[in-house]
């Protein structure tokens, strides 16, 4: 089964994310590469989760002009990575606005590690590394990474 699928299953928690909040998430989400393996795997990930979370997200980066929002969605089904959907455009209800955004999804089992994984990153390059290789500053990324943690509908969307 593909997440693309009309069966496929509901979401079980999501993240929402600005535009801007996205882009500095995208910088960190590229150095996941640089993490020492056994923390990939001690967040329960193999580096074939990594790429397809980069995957996942330059696809979002290629569709985020003028969409002010991104909508990542998580299942409780964990089918292969690879059959991951691209992300879609759709339109969403903020407050009384309706408003397009990109709407992506991911196994749960992904997207509840990305905030700690990405806070790793952090950690591990140290502010001045931080900066030349994402173009933000510690403080910033860490407002970031914050929105990514996850809501949980219990299945509910």
């Amino acid at each position: 089964m593909t997440f693309g699928d009309s069966n496929r299953p509901r979401p079980t928690a999501s993240i929402r994310l600005t535009a801007a909040e996205f882009e500095v998430i995208f910088q960190v989400t590229k150095e996941l590469r640089s993490l020492p393996k056994p923390i990939i795997e001690g967040a329960g990930w193999s580096h074939a989760d990594v790429d397809h979370l980069l995957s996942l997200a330059r696809g979002i980066r290629g569709r985020i002009e003028g969409v002010p929002f991104v909508h990542v969605r998580m299942s409780a089904s964990d089918p292969d990575s690879g059959t991951l959907a691209s992300p879609s455009i759709s339109n969403a209800k903020y407050g009384n606005a309706s408003v397009k955004e990109i709407v992506a999804v991911l196994p749960y089992r992904v997207g509840r590690e990305w905030q700690r994984l990405a806070e790793a990153v952090v950690s591990s390059l140290g502010p001045r590394e931080l900066f030349l290789r994402t173009g933000y500053q510690t403080d910033d990324v860490l407002v970031a990474t914050r929105h990514l943690s996850i809501d949980v509908r219990d299945g509910q969307e």
